[in-house]
C-alpha cells in the first residue's frame, strides 16, 4: 500500500506541478526576478539612449520634430522600466 501512495503522489506532483500552492510562489519570483531584469534594462536602455541622441543631434543634425519627439519616447522608456521595477509581488 505505500507503493501506491508514493506512485500516486509521484503521478500529482508531475502532473499538477503548476496548480501546486509552492509552486506559485516559485513562478510568482521568478516573474518578479524577470521584470526586475526587464526594468533594468529599460532604464538602461533609456539613460544610454538620451545622450546618444543630443550627440548625434550635435554631430549630423536632424529635423527640429525628431528631437522633442525622440526624447519623449526615451522617458517613456525610462519610466516603464522604472514602473517594472517598482511593482512589489
Amino acid at each position: 500500500m505505500p507503493e501506491s501512495r508514493t506512485l500516486a503522489y509521484s503521478v500529482l506532483t508531475a502532473e499538477n506541478a503548476c496548480s501546486l500552492p509552492h509552486t506559485r510562489n516559485v513562478s510568482a519570483a521568478r516573474m518578479s526576478e524577470f521584470r526586475n531584469i526587464l526594468g533594468m534594462f529599460l532604464q538602461l536602455a533609456g539613460l544610454t539612449f538620451l545622450p546618444f541622441l543630443i550627440l548625434w543631434q550635435l554631430n549630423f543634425g536632424f529635423n527640429l520634430l525628431w528631437m522633442p519627439s525622440m526624447t519623449l519616447l526615451g522617458v517613456a522608456v525610462f519610466l516603464i522600466g522604472h514602473k517594472l521595477r517598482d511593482r512589489v509581488p
